[in-house]
């Protein structure tokens, strides 16, 4: 299920709260081939693609939402089954601040929950120091600019297996944060780690940010704009235990931009970097590339993230619902040189004929695409 949306700014909508809450609600809980009724507090709705099921339950305990100008308290978590008997993945969206200053502190805090059963083993903030301080913009996955703004078109997708929150900035070249949070499952887990005799979690956190002040990229030396997982695993960790049932608790775990492995994290660090002022990522020779097809054609390549590290018994597995994606031959090392400027929102194919969504950074390298069927 895949739908896109604008919400309300009124103060009885809770200046966008209402329709976000409203709109995931709905989502997370249609089935298949469903018609969704625009939700309360939306200006804008759309039902792109209904094939799948939304394939979450919503948590009757946290959905309840106070709307008012003074109480930012609208919040909804959905909870969906892992491939593993008894593991629960959750998704948690809630508003940031209780302040007044709407236009600055509209910003949204998202979590993954992992649940070994009835009990909550771990929950982690996916913003880069893991607080809801709203001090800085660099501490959300999304920038305190407000989710009620006009120019927002926001993007929601889902299926039992993942749920990726995300936003655009209407006509904007020059946005610098067009980030997403989401909760995926584990793809190609082996039997042995799905079985009952280990604690390992099949399904991880996923999102972007940024670790300095002003949201940026970076400067000419140092890039602060990366992709994260936030995820709970068991054993083979230094300050582990090492027992079948330790769990360990990683958030904020950098996958992007610094290199292949560092030591004391996980998983490995094998995704892209991103490109803003900073020459030493995603330059023409430190990218993806483009395939060839049948015919001899480049083609735009879709990359899966990889959740893999040998070093801490993580074994080889990608996330569902999401790959980077590479549609040029890089030829300059400047973002207005990517060609990407008009692909957003485009929706593509790959091989099996499955539909997805591109969202880029206007300013960078970046390309991602989110399964939406």
């Amino acid at each position: 299920m895949y739908v896109r949306f604008k919400v309300s700014s009124t103060s009885s909508n809770g200046y966008g709260m209402k329709g976000m809450v409203e709109t995931i609600r709905a989502v997370a809980a249609a089935s298949a081939g469903a018609s969704i009724s625009q939700p309360a507090g939306t200006t804008m709705f759309q039902v792109v693609s209904n094939t799948e099921a939304g394939g979450w339950t919503v948590d009757s305990s946290t959905t309840s939402a106070s709307y008012t100008y003074s109480n930012w308290t609208g919040n909804i978590q959905i909870n969906s089954p892992t491939n593993k008997a008894g593991y629960q993945k959750s998704f948690r969206v809630v508003t940031n601040s209780s302040t007044s200053a709407y236009s600055s502190y509209g910003a949204l805090i998202c979590s993954f929950k992992a649940y070994d059963g009835a009990t909550s083993r771990y929950e982690g903030y996916m913003s880069y120091n893991g607080s809801n301080s709203t001090s800085t913009n660099a501490t959300m996955w999304m920038p305190n600019s407000g989710l009620y703004q006009s120019s927002l078109t926001w993007h929601f997708s889902c299926t039992a297996d993942y749920a990726y929150l995300w936003f655009e900035h209407d006509g904007s070249r020059n946005a610098f944060h067009n980030n997403f949070a989401g909760v995926s499952e584990l793809q190609s887990v082996p039997a042995s780690y799905l079985g009952t005799g280990n604690a390992f979690f099949p399904a991880v956190g996923f999102y972007s940010g940024s670790n300095n002040g002003t949201y940026y990229f970076g400067t000419s030396t140092t890039n602060t704009y990366h992709d994260y997982f936030t995820h709970s695993l068991h054993g083979s960790w230094p300050n582990g235990d090492d027992g079948p049932y330790d769990y360990v608790n990683a958030n904020n775990i950098q996958y992007t931009g610094q290199g292949a492995f560092t030591g004391n994290d996980a998983p490995m660090q094998l995704g892209p970097g991103y490109y803003y002022n900073t020459s030493n990522n995603y330059s023409t020779t430190y990218n993806y590339k483009p395939i060839f097809n049948g015919d001899g054609l480049k083609v735009g390549a879709l990359v899966p993230a990889m959740y893999f590290n040998p070093y801490r018994g993580i074994p080889f597995t990608t996330l569902a619902g999401f790959y980077y994606y590479e549609p040029v031959e890089r030829t300059s090392t400047s973002y207005l040189a990517m060609g990407t400027q008009t692909k957003q929102s485009e929706i593509i194919y790959d091989d099996s004929g499955a539909k997805y969504t591109l969202q880029y950074q206007p300013t960078n390298f970046g390309v991602r695409a989110f399964r939406s069927e």
